[in-house]
């Protein structure tokens, strides 16, 4: 822990099992009117979902309603949902966020929500005074974390810690890893390249890839630089055991020591900081390579006809980060249009077979680009010709309505691990991509 300063004092939220906010409001928007005024309790408990209570009176039962109705009538409008403030037994003033809630219950004056929260998060005035990041993630220990980082000597009494450091755009990144509680500290400076909002989301990103489980930090403090910080605490899910097959840093890899892996973090990181989106700016949002690696990690919940469909969407979307790297044009006109004619086919009234045979030859022409940027990276040696093929034989079972079977056969246990190593290597093709700007994989 010796890494960090700011998230010091908030370390024993992480063994707490909930938090109660005496003066609890509930609001809208900023400065409107209070709603409701009352106590509300945040169950942290569940390692990847919080959920609260709120039991209060409506300052004004009519606009109450009114905002209450106005909620439910726009369920996906954010800002039309509820904030909820309170302060706990401590005197710390805690934002719930926006929450939609699923329960809510009026008895006489006595009113009462419940629902999820994404997260819970609060200001501290006494902060580190240099600007950065500060993160606390709690690891399965099933990763072997601190199988990849270097043992520091700590003096007589105190845990055992694991350490790395690293350079990523000009920025210093320290990682320590416990393994007594498995909590791994990452700070970082931030910089024109590393700044804030972002950085804090940025860092977790590699190891979600490399690790292929849903990694989030725990605890979080963005130091602002003058003494400020805002805390975080959110949902931090466990281990999904299923989920191996996500890895980019596989057993097999693993013999290629922590060197290849600290290389490969640096990697990731860059291509997710410097990417932007359509207007010039950082995302906040997680990078695509992440957002699909995500996808992947949490279709291990469902069957093996759900595990290759979602790989081998997967492996197209990597594709088409890589096809302009290979001289490939991809037309986003043409993609809307094909959505746009698919959707006018899948309405009209006629034959469901006609209609199936129609999209599919849509889709066939969507898909072209793709195979000819397969075919040409299996021609650069980046891919061998069971990953291509496991790739097309699932592409054309689903145009026909075949499925894998339920159960584990040798053929398509091959088939499964083929798509996912031809996914992996198009991941580790766009990490050599940023390392040499040239068309080499990462070995």
């Amino acid at each position: 822990m010796s890494n960090i300063k700011t998230l010091r004092r908030w370390v024993p939220l992480l063994e707490a099992q909930d938090i109660v906010t005496s003066e609890t409001n509930v609001i809208a928007r900023d400065h409107d009117p209070v709603i409701m005024t009352g106590e509300g309790r945040i169950d942290i408990s569940h390692p990847a979902r919080f959920s609260y209570i709120f039991r209060g009176v409506a300052t004004d039962l009519s606009r109450a309603v009114d905002r209450l109705m106005h909620a439910r009538r726009n369920p996906y409008d954010g800002l039309s949902q509820f904030r909820i403030e309170g302060v706990d037994q401590g005197g710390t003033k805690w934002s719930y966020g926006y929450v939609r809630p699923n329960h809510i219950d009026h008895t006489g004056e006595q009113w009462t929500l419940a629902g999820d929260c994404n997260g819970l998060i609060t200001d501290d005035p006494d902060a580190h005074t240099e600007s950065g990041v500060e993160l606390i993630f709690l690891v399965p220990p099933e990763l072997n974390l601190g199988a990849l980082m270097t043992d520091t000597e700590r003096p007589d009494g105190e845990p055992l810690l694991r350490t790395h450091a690293c350079s990523v755009l000009g920025a210093m990144i320290s990682f320590a890893y416990e393994p007594s509680t498995h909590r791994l500290y990452v700070t970082a400076k931030s910089s024109e390249a590393l700044r804030h909002p972002y950085l804090e989301n940025w860092l977790g990103e590699p190891f979600r890839i490399l690790f292929g489980q849903l990694i989030y930090p725990r605890l979080v403090a963005r130091n602002f630089g003058d003494g400020r910080a805002m805390i975080g605490l959110r949902p931090s899910p466990g281990l999904e055991p299923d989920a191996g097959f996500a890895a980019l840093w596989s057993r097999g890899r693993a013999e290629a020591g922590r060197k290849s892996f600290w290389l490969l973090y640096e990697k990731l990181l860059t291509i997710i900081a410097t990417d932007k989106d359509d207007k010039g700016h950082p995302n906040f949002e997680a990078h695509k390579i992440t957002a699909l690696y995500g996808e992947i990690i949490q279709a291990a919940r469902g069957s093996r006809w759900v595990w290759a469909l979602t790989m081998a969407s997967a492996a197209e979307g990597l594709t088409k980060l890589i096809m302009p790297m290979l001289g490939i044009k991809i037309d986003p006109i043409l993609d809307e249009e094909i959505d746009k004619l698919a959707a006018h086919i899948e309405s009209w009234p006629g034959s469901a077979e006609l209609k199936r045979r129609a999209v599919n030859g849509l889709k066939r022409a969507r898909d072209t680009t793709t195979v000819v940027a397969l075919r040409r990276l299996r021609e650069l040696g980046v891919l061998e010709k069971d990953h291509l093929g496991a790739w097309e034989t699932l592409r054309h079972a689903v145009m026909h309505g075949s499925m894998l079977a339920p159960w584990s056969t040798e053929e398509e246990d091959k088939r499964l691990l083929d798509l996912s190593e031809l996914m992996h290597r198009l991941t580790f093709f766009l990490c050599g991509a940023v390392a040499s700007a040239t068309t080499e994989a990462v070995q």
